[in-house]
Protein backbone atom coordinates (compact mmCIF):
# COMPACT_ATOMS: atom_id res chain seq x y z
CA UNK A 1 0.00 0.00 0.00
CA UNK A 2 2.80 2.24 0.73
CA UNK A 3 4.31 1.99 -2.53
CA UNK A 4 1.35 2.62 -4.10
CA UNK A 5 0.64 6.01 -2.31
CA UNK A 6 4.67 6.83 -2.95
CA UNK A 7 4.10 6.27 -6.54
CA UNK A 8 0.76 8.03 -7.13
CA UNK A 9 2.01 11.01 -4.85
CA UNK A 10 5.12 11.18 -7.30
CA UNK A 11 3.29 11.42 -10.42
CA UNK A 12 0.56 14.22 -9.06
CA UNK A 13 3.85 16.12 -8.04
CA UNK A 14 5.30 15.41 -11.58
CA UNK A 15 1.81 16.42 -13.58
CA UNK A 16 1.19 19.76 -11.21
CA UNK A 17 5.00 20.85 -11.64
CA UNK A 18 4.79 20.62 -15.28
CA UNK A 19 0.58 22.20 -15.65
CA UNK A 20 2.15 25.17 -13.42
CA UNK A 21 5.87 25.63 -15.35
CA UNK A 22 3.65 25.89 -18.47
CA UNK A 23 1.32 28.85 -16.71
CA UNK A 24 4.33 30.61 -15.59
CA UNK A 25 5.66 30.57 -19.68
CA UNK A 26 2.25 31.53 -20.56
CA UNK A 27 2.14 34.48 -18.28
CA UNK A 28 6.11 35.85 -18.84
CA UNK A 29 4.83 36.18 -22.62
CA UNK A 30 1.53 37.46 -22.37
CA UNK A 31 1.11 39.59 -19.44
CA UNK A 32 3.10 42.23 -20.60
CA UNK A 33 0.85 43.15 -23.49
CA UNK A 34 -1.74 42.51 -21.50
CA UNK A 35 -0.65 45.17 -19.05
CA UNK A 36 0.01 47.62 -21.34
CA UNK A 37 -3.79 47.82 -22.31
CA UNK A 38 -5.41 51.30 -21.01
CA UNK A 39 -7.88 50.45 -18.39
CA UNK A 40 -11.56 50.10 -19.02
CA UNK A 41 -10.53 48.66 -22.48
CA UNK A 42 -11.89 45.15 -23.20
CA UNK A 43 -14.49 43.16 -20.63
CA UNK A 44 -13.01 42.31 -17.89
CA UNK A 45 -11.35 43.90 -14.38
CA UNK A 46 -7.63 45.07 -15.36
CA UNK A 47 -4.71 43.32 -13.46
CA UNK A 48 -4.20 45.99 -11.35
CA UNK A 49 -7.44 45.83 -10.19
CA UNK A 50 -6.78 42.51 -8.84
CA UNK A 51 -3.56 42.19 -7.79
CA UNK A 52 -2.13 46.07 -7.43
CA UNK A 53 0.60 47.63 -8.86
CA UNK A 54 2.92 44.88 -8.48
CA UNK A 55 1.15 42.78 -9.99
CA UNK A 56 4.14 40.78 -11.67
CA UNK A 57 5.21 39.70 -8.18
CA UNK A 58 1.97 38.63 -6.79
CA UNK A 59 0.80 37.19 -9.47
CA UNK A 60 4.12 34.68 -9.11
CA UNK A 61 3.57 34.65 -5.70
CA UNK A 62 -0.03 33.80 -6.07
CA UNK A 63 0.59 30.71 -8.65
CA UNK A 64 3.59 29.56 -6.19
CA UNK A 65 1.00 29.57 -3.28
CA UNK A 66 -1.57 27.85 -4.99
CA UNK A 67 1.17 25.27 -6.57
CA UNK A 68 2.13 24.06 -2.73
CA UNK A 69 -1.30 24.29 -1.74
CA UNK A 70 -2.85 21.81 -4.74
CA UNK A 71 -0.09 19.68 -4.27
CA UNK A 72 0.05 19.31 -0.54
CA UNK A 73 -4.44 18.87 -1.24
CA UNK A 74 -3.56 16.31 -3.96
CA UNK A 75 -1.92 13.90 -1.88
CA UNK A 76 -4.04 13.82 0.86
CA UNK A 77 -6.90 13.44 -1.65
CA UNK A 78 -4.91 10.35 -3.16
CA UNK A 79 -4.11 9.34 0.32
CA UNK A 80 -7.31 9.28 1.57
CA UNK A 81 -8.83 8.01 -1.70
CA UNK A 82 -6.31 5.10 -1.30
CA UNK A 83 -7.32 4.75 2.62
CA UNK A 84 -11.11 4.12 1.09
CA UNK A 85 -9.60 1.92 -1.46
CA UNK A 86 -8.06 -0.65 1.51
CA UNK A 87 -11.58 -0.39 3.14
CA UNK A 88 -13.55 -1.15 0.21
CA UNK A 89 -11.14 -4.08 -0.36
CA UNK A 90 -11.72 -4.85 2.97
CA UNK A 91 -15.06 -4.80 2.79
CA UNK A 92 -15.20 -6.89 -0.21
CA UNK A 93 -12.88 -9.80 1.41
CA UNK A 94 -15.99 -9.72 4.16
CA UNK A 95 -18.73 -9.40 1.45
CA UNK A 96 -17.08 -12.43 -0.80
CA UNK A 97 -16.80 -14.54 2.31
CA UNK A 98 -20.59 -14.12 3.26
CA UNK A 99 -20.89 -15.11 -0.28
CA UNK A 100 -19.34 -17.91 -0.15
CA UNK A 101 -21.11 -18.97 2.97
CA UNK A 102 -24.57 -18.19 1.88
CA UNK A 103 -23.49 -20.35 -1.52
CA UNK A 104 -22.23 -23.39 0.68
CA UNK A 105 -25.42 -23.47 2.69
CA UNK A 106 -27.64 -22.84 -0.52
CA UNK A 107 -25.46 -25.99 -1.87
CA UNK A 108 -26.33 -28.59 1.70
CA UNK A 109 -29.73 -27.08 1.16
CA UNK A 110 -29.87 -28.81 -2.24
CA UNK A 111 -28.10 -31.79 -0.90
CA UNK A 112 -30.41 -32.83 1.94
CA UNK A 113 -33.13 -32.05 -0.58
CA UNK A 114 -34.55 -28.98 1.38
CA UNK A 115 -33.81 -27.55 -2.22
CA UNK A 116 -36.00 -25.16 -3.92
CA UNK A 117 -38.04 -24.25 -1.51
CA UNK A 118 -40.96 -23.55 -3.42
CA UNK A 119 -43.63 -23.26 -1.40
CA UNK A 120 -46.08 -24.15 -3.13
CA UNK A 121 -46.63 -20.91 -3.09
CA UNK A 122 -43.24 -19.87 -2.89
CA UNK A 123 -40.94 -18.78 0.08
CA UNK A 124 -37.74 -17.79 0.59
CA UNK A 125 -36.56 -14.29 0.37
CA UNK A 126 -34.98 -13.77 -2.49
CA UNK A 127 -34.44 -17.00 -3.89
CA UNK A 128 -37.83 -17.39 -4.14
CA UNK A 129 -40.28 -16.46 -1.66
CA UNK A 130 -41.88 -18.49 -2.46
CA UNK A 131 -43.90 -19.83 -0.53
CA UNK A 132 -39.30 -19.79 -1.70
CA UNK A 133 -38.40 -20.80 -3.26
CA UNK A 134 -38.32 -18.70 -3.89
CA UNK A 135 -36.67 -18.50 -7.99
CA UNK A 136 -38.35 -18.02 -4.24
CA UNK A 137 -35.73 -15.95 -2.21
CA UNK A 138 -33.58 -17.12 -4.13
CA UNK A 139 -34.25 -17.60 -6.46
CA UNK A 140 -37.28 -16.79 -4.57
CA UNK A 141 -37.44 -19.20 -1.46
CA UNK A 142 -38.63 -18.78 -2.54
CA UNK A 143 -36.05 -20.83 -6.62
CA UNK A 144 -39.25 -21.10 -4.96
CA UNK A 145 -42.61 -22.51 -6.86
CA UNK A 146 -45.56 -18.63 -8.72
CA UNK A 147 -45.98 -18.22 -5.40
CA UNK A 148 -46.07 -14.95 -3.37
CA UNK A 149 -42.73 -15.25 -1.79
CA UNK A 150 -41.93 -14.03 1.23
CA UNK A 151 -38.26 -13.43 1.04
CA UNK A 152 -36.79 -10.26 -1.17
CA UNK A 153 -38.91 -11.09 -4.55
CA UNK A 154 -41.70 -12.80 -5.41
CA UNK A 155 -41.39 -16.41 -5.45
CA UNK A 156 -40.96 -18.95 -8.59
CA UNK A 157 -42.21 -21.83 -7.14
CA UNK A 158 -45.34 -22.63 -7.62
CA UNK A 159 -48.09 -23.71 -4.67
CA UNK A 160 -50.97 -25.92 -4.82
CA UNK A 161 -49.47 -29.13 -5.78
CA UNK A 162 -45.81 -29.16 -5.86
CA UNK A 163 -42.29 -28.39 -6.07
CA UNK A 164 -41.31 -26.25 -8.98
CA UNK A 165 -44.97 -26.16 -8.92
CA UNK A 166 -48.16 -27.65 -6.98
CA UNK A 167 -46.42 -29.34 -3.92
CA UNK A 168 -49.35 -29.42 -2.23
CA UNK A 169 -49.61 -27.71 1.41
CA UNK A 170 -50.01 -24.25 2.63
CA UNK A 171 -52.67 -21.87 1.57
CA UNK A 172 -51.54 -22.57 -1.80
CA UNK A 173 -49.89 -25.48 -1.23
CA UNK A 174 -46.28 -26.31 -0.70
CA UNK A 175 -43.52 -27.64 -2.72
CA UNK A 176 -40.94 -30.34 -2.27
CA UNK A 177 -38.50 -32.40 -3.30
CA UNK A 178 -36.64 -31.58 -6.67
CA UNK A 179 -33.52 -33.15 -8.47
CA UNK A 180 -35.18 -36.62 -9.38
CA UNK A 181 -36.40 -36.97 -6.13
CA UNK A 182 -39.68 -36.99 -3.77
CA UNK A 183 -42.98 -38.21 -5.64
CA UNK A 184 -43.07 -36.91 -9.09
CA UNK A 185 -46.14 -35.61 -10.02
CA UNK A 186 -47.35 -35.67 -13.75
CA UNK A 187 -50.92 -33.46 -15.21
CA UNK A 188 -52.95 -35.82 -17.48
CA UNK A 189 -56.01 -34.41 -19.33
CA UNK A 190 -58.72 -36.64 -20.53
CA UNK A 191 -60.37 -34.29 -23.05
CA UNK A 192 -57.62 -34.29 -25.59
CA UNK A 193 -54.52 -36.37 -26.70
CA UNK A 194 -50.64 -35.47 -26.93
CA UNK A 195 -51.34 -33.30 -29.99
CA UNK A 196 -53.90 -31.69 -27.98
CA UNK A 197 -56.82 -33.12 -30.57
CA UNK A 198 -60.26 -33.26 -28.85
CA UNK A 199 -61.20 -36.46 -27.59
CA UNK A 200 -64.93 -37.67 -26.97
CA UNK A 201 -65.30 -37.20 -23.46
CA UNK A 202 -68.15 -36.49 -21.90
CA UNK A 203 -67.19 -35.30 -18.36
CA UNK A 204 -69.46 -37.57 -16.56
CA UNK A 205 -67.76 -39.43 -13.22
CA UNK A 206 -68.20 -42.74 -14.91
CA UNK A 207 -66.38 -41.92 -17.58
CA UNK A 208 -63.83 -40.05 -15.59
CA UNK A 209 -63.58 -43.05 -12.75
CA UNK A 210 -63.11 -45.65 -16.01
CA UNK A 211 -60.65 -43.97 -17.34
CA UNK A 212 -58.39 -43.65 -14.39
CA UNK A 213 -58.99 -47.26 -13.31
CA UNK A 214 -57.52 -47.78 -16.68
CA UNK A 215 -54.42 -45.88 -16.28
CA UNK A 216 -54.35 -47.56 -12.59
CA UNK A 217 -54.56 -51.30 -13.76
CA UNK A 218 -52.08 -51.05 -16.34
CA UNK A 219 -49.61 -49.58 -13.65
CA UNK A 220 -49.37 -46.47 -15.46
CA UNK A 221 -48.21 -48.14 -18.61
CA UNK A 222 -47.03 -45.63 -21.32
CA UNK A 223 -49.49 -47.78 -24.22
CA UNK A 224 -52.20 -46.07 -22.03
CA UNK A 225 -51.23 -42.84 -20.81
CA UNK A 226 -50.02 -41.79 -24.05
CA UNK A 227 -53.91 -41.63 -24.75
CA UNK A 228 -53.89 -38.43 -23.15
CA UNK A 229 -52.65 -35.38 -23.01
CA UNK A 230 -50.01 -34.68 -20.86
CA UNK A 231 -47.90 -32.00 -19.36
CA UNK A 232 -44.01 -31.32 -19.90
CA UNK A 233 -44.04 -29.69 -16.43
CA UNK A 234 -43.51 -32.15 -13.62
CA UNK A 235 -43.85 -31.32 -9.57
CA UNK A 236 -42.49 -32.81 -6.67
CA UNK A 237 -45.07 -33.66 -3.53
CA UNK A 238 -44.40 -32.40 -0.71
CA UNK A 239 -47.45 -32.08 1.50
CA UNK A 240 -51.30 -32.00 0.59
CA UNK A 241 -53.82 -29.65 2.03
CA UNK A 242 -55.46 -26.93 -0.48
CA UNK A 243 -58.16 -25.65 0.73
CA UNK A 244 -62.10 -26.29 -0.67
CA UNK A 245 -62.45 -23.13 -2.09
CA UNK A 246 -59.72 -23.06 -4.78
CA UNK A 247 -60.74 -23.04 -8.26
CA UNK A 248 -60.12 -26.20 -10.73
CA UNK A 249 -58.05 -23.76 -12.88
CA UNK A 250 -54.79 -24.11 -10.53
CA UNK A 251 -54.62 -27.31 -11.54
CA UNK A 252 -53.68 -26.66 -15.29
CA UNK A 253 -52.10 -23.40 -14.02
CA UNK A 254 -49.17 -24.91 -11.33
CA UNK A 255 -48.69 -27.53 -14.62
CA UNK A 256 -48.23 -23.94 -16.89
CA UNK A 257 -50.92 -25.72 -19.02
CA UNK A 258 -53.92 -23.04 -18.16
CA UNK A 259 -54.14 -21.95 -21.86
CA UNK A 260 -54.45 -25.74 -23.23
CA UNK A 261 -56.23 -27.13 -20.64
CA UNK A 262 -60.02 -26.83 -19.55
CA UNK A 263 -60.12 -26.10 -15.68
CA UNK A 264 -61.95 -29.92 -15.53
CA UNK A 265 -61.63 -33.73 -16.33
CA UNK A 266 -58.09 -33.81 -15.60
CA UNK A 267 -55.99 -35.72 -13.37
CA UNK A 268 -52.88 -35.63 -11.34
CA UNK A 269 -50.48 -38.28 -10.60
CA UNK A 270 -47.89 -38.51 -7.79
CA UNK A 271 -45.29 -41.79 -7.62
CA UNK A 272 -42.18 -42.48 -6.16
CA UNK A 273 -40.49 -44.51 -3.49
CA UNK A 274 -40.22 -43.22 0.27
CA UNK A 275 -38.64 -44.91 3.10
CA UNK A 276 -41.23 -44.55 6.57
CA UNK A 277 -40.11 -42.70 9.70
CA UNK A 278 -40.00 -45.89 11.34
CA UNK A 279 -41.16 -49.51 10.57
CA UNK A 280 -44.84 -50.41 11.60
CA UNK A 281 -48.36 -50.01 10.60
CA UNK A 282 -50.09 -47.00 9.14
CA UNK A 283 -52.88 -46.05 7.56
CA UNK A 284 -54.15 -42.78 5.06
CA UNK A 285 -56.89 -40.41 6.10
CA UNK A 286 -58.12 -37.75 3.76
CA UNK A 287 -60.68 -36.38 1.22
CA UNK A 288 -60.43 -34.75 -1.97
CA UNK A 289 -62.92 -33.09 -4.76
CA UNK A 290 -62.82 -34.55 -6.64
CA UNK A 291 -60.87 -37.84 -6.50
CA UNK A 292 -58.39 -39.23 -3.59
CA UNK A 293 -56.42 -42.79 -4.60
CA UNK A 294 -53.95 -43.95 -2.65
CA UNK A 295 -51.79 -46.89 -2.99
CA UNK A 296 -48.43 -48.52 -1.41
CA UNK A 297 -46.59 -51.23 -3.21
CA UNK A 298 -49.41 -51.34 -6.34
CA UNK A 299 -52.26 -51.88 -3.59
CA UNK A 300 -55.06 -49.63 -3.10
CA UNK A 301 -55.30 -48.66 0.82
CA UNK A 302 -57.36 -45.15 1.08
CA UNK A 303 -60.30 -43.86 -1.28
CA UNK A 304 -60.78 -40.52 0.09
CA UNK A 305 -62.61 -39.22 -3.75
CA UNK A 306 -66.25 -37.62 -3.68
CA UNK A 307 -67.79 -40.69 -4.71
CA UNK A 308 -65.97 -44.70 -4.47
CA UNK A 309 -63.91 -44.60 -7.34
CA UNK A 310 -60.93 -47.47 -6.71
CA UNK A 311 -61.87 -50.36 -8.85
CA UNK A 312 -65.67 -49.47 -9.40
CA UNK A 313 -66.82 -50.69 -12.79
CA UNK A 314 -64.25 -52.83 -12.81
CA UNK A 315 -66.44 -56.02 -11.48
CA UNK A 316 -66.52 -57.11 -8.00
CA UNK A 317 -67.46 -55.57 -4.94
CA UNK A 318 -66.05 -52.77 -3.65
CA UNK A 319 -63.34 -53.14 -0.86
CA UNK A 320 -65.21 -50.79 2.16
CA UNK A 321 -62.59 -50.78 3.97
CA UNK A 322 -60.50 -47.97 1.96
CA UNK A 323 -63.73 -45.75 2.78
CA UNK A 324 -64.25 -45.81 6.47
CA UNK A 325 -65.81 -43.07 8.01
CA UNK A 326 -63.62 -40.82 9.95
CA UNK A 327 -65.27 -37.57 11.18
CA UNK A 328 -63.98 -34.76 12.53
CA UNK A 329 -64.15 -31.27 11.26
CA UNK A 330 -65.51 -30.90 7.24
CA UNK A 331 -63.04 -30.63 4.39
CA UNK A 332 -65.00 -29.70 1.77
CA UNK A 333 -68.78 -27.96 3.29
CA UNK A 334 -69.84 -31.18 5.33
CA UNK A 335 -67.94 -33.62 3.84
CA UNK A 336 -65.57 -35.27 6.34
CA UNK A 337 -62.14 -37.22 5.76
CA UNK A 338 -62.76 -40.97 5.25
CA UNK A 339 -59.87 -43.55 6.78
CA UNK A 340 -58.14 -45.88 4.58
CA UNK A 341 -57.24 -49.38 5.61
CA UNK A 342 -54.18 -50.08 7.82
CA UNK A 343 -50.92 -51.22 6.10
CA UNK A 344 -47.31 -52.34 7.25
CA UNK A 345 -43.99 -51.26 5.97
CA UNK A 346 -40.66 -51.32 7.06
CA UNK A 347 -38.06 -50.24 4.52
CA UNK A 348 -38.44 -48.45 1.28
CA UNK A 349 -41.97 -48.14 -0.03
CA UNK A 350 -43.68 -47.28 -3.20
CA UNK A 351 -46.17 -44.74 -3.01
CA UNK A 352 -49.18 -43.54 -5.89
CA UNK A 353 -51.08 -41.02 -5.33
CA UNK A 354 -53.83 -39.57 -7.70
CA UNK A 355 -56.20 -36.24 -7.23
CA UNK A 356 -58.29 -34.59 -9.70
CA UNK A 357 -61.37 -32.73 -10.85
CA UNK A 358 -64.15 -34.00 -12.57
CA UNK A 359 -66.82 -31.44 -13.72
CA UNK A 360 -65.01 -28.46 -12.78
CA UNK A 361 -65.32 -25.15 -10.35
CA UNK A 362 -63.79 -25.88 -7.09
CA UNK A 363 -61.18 -28.35 -5.68
CA UNK A 364 -59.44 -28.69 -2.52
CA UNK A 365 -58.69 -31.52 0.20
CA UNK A 366 -55.75 -32.79 2.49
CA UNK A 367 -53.98 -36.12 3.47
CA UNK A 368 -53.16 -37.27 6.45
CA UNK A 369 -51.03 -39.96 7.72
CA UNK A 370 -51.76 -41.93 10.97
CA UNK A 371 -49.27 -44.53 13.03
CA UNK A 372 -50.98 -47.44 14.90
CA UNK A 373 -48.68 -47.01 17.62
CA UNK A 374 -48.82 -43.25 17.71
CA UNK A 375 -49.64 -40.86 20.41
CA UNK A 376 -52.52 -38.00 19.20
CA UNK A 377 -54.39 -35.48 20.95
CA UNK A 378 -58.10 -35.57 20.39
CA UNK A 379 -61.07 -33.18 19.53
CA UNK A 380 -64.01 -33.57 21.36
CA UNK A 381 -65.80 -36.23 18.79
CA UNK A 382 -63.13 -38.30 19.42
CA UNK A 383 -61.35 -38.17 16.42
CA UNK A 384 -57.38 -38.34 16.50
CA UNK A 385 -55.60 -34.94 15.46
CA UNK A 386 -53.10 -36.57 12.56
CA UNK A 387 -50.44 -35.12 10.71
CA UNK A 388 -50.12 -34.56 7.13
CA UNK A 389 -48.82 -37.27 5.14
CA UNK A 390 -44.90 -35.35 4.30
CA UNK A 391 -42.23 -35.91 2.32
CA UNK A 392 -40.51 -32.52 2.99
CA UNK A 393 -41.02 -29.97 5.53
CA UNK A 394 -41.35 -27.44 3.00
CA UNK A 395 -44.19 -25.58 3.51
CA UNK A 396 -45.02 -26.36 7.13
CA UNK A 397 -45.10 -23.51 8.86
CA UNK A 398 -47.11 -21.24 5.83
CA UNK A 399 -49.58 -24.45 6.30
CA UNK A 400 -49.84 -24.21 10.00
CA UNK A 401 -50.49 -19.81 9.32
CA UNK A 402 -53.59 -21.19 6.99
CA UNK A 403 -57.04 -20.47 8.04
CA UNK A 404 -58.37 -23.38 6.73
CA UNK A 405 -55.46 -25.36 8.14
CA UNK A 406 -55.81 -23.88 11.64
CA UNK A 407 -59.90 -24.14 11.64
CA UNK A 408 -59.33 -28.11 10.71
CA UNK A 409 -56.17 -28.50 13.31
CA UNK A 410 -53.57 -30.96 12.34
CA UNK A 411 -50.70 -32.40 14.39
CA UNK A 412 -47.26 -30.12 14.21
CA UNK A 413 -44.23 -31.39 12.95
CA UNK A 414 -45.50 -34.45 10.55
CA UNK A 415 -43.28 -37.22 10.86
CA UNK A 416 -41.25 -37.19 7.21
CA UNK A 417 -41.42 -40.14 4.74
CA UNK A 418 -38.06 -39.52 3.40
CA UNK A 419 -37.50 -39.70 -1.02
CA UNK A 420 -35.43 -42.36 -2.39
CA UNK A 421 -33.62 -40.87 -5.40
CA UNK A 422 -34.48 -42.15 -8.71
CA UNK A 423 -32.56 -44.40 -10.09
Amino acid sequence: MQILQDRVGFLSTFYSFLFHTTLLVLAAIFLPAIADRPAGEGSGPSLESLFGDDYGTNVSVELTKFDNESLGEADSNVSEQLADAANSMVDADAAASAIAKDSADLASGFSDDKGIQALVSGAGGGMGGGSAFGIGPMIGSGLALSGTGTGGSTGKGKGLFGSSSMGMGGSSGSGGGGGGRGLLGSFYDFKQDRKQNKLNYGGSFEEYIRNVNSMVASDFAETITSRYYKADTQLSYSQLMIPANTSANEGPAEFDVAGKVEPRGWMVHFSGTVIPPAAGEYRFVGFFDDMLLVYVNKQPVLDGSWVPMCNVGTGGSYDQSLRQDFGGPGVSGNRTAYAGKWFGVKGPTRIDILIGETPGGLVGGLLMCQSRTGQYETRSDGTPILPLFATSTSGSTRIRQDPFAQAYRLAPKPPIWKPVAAK
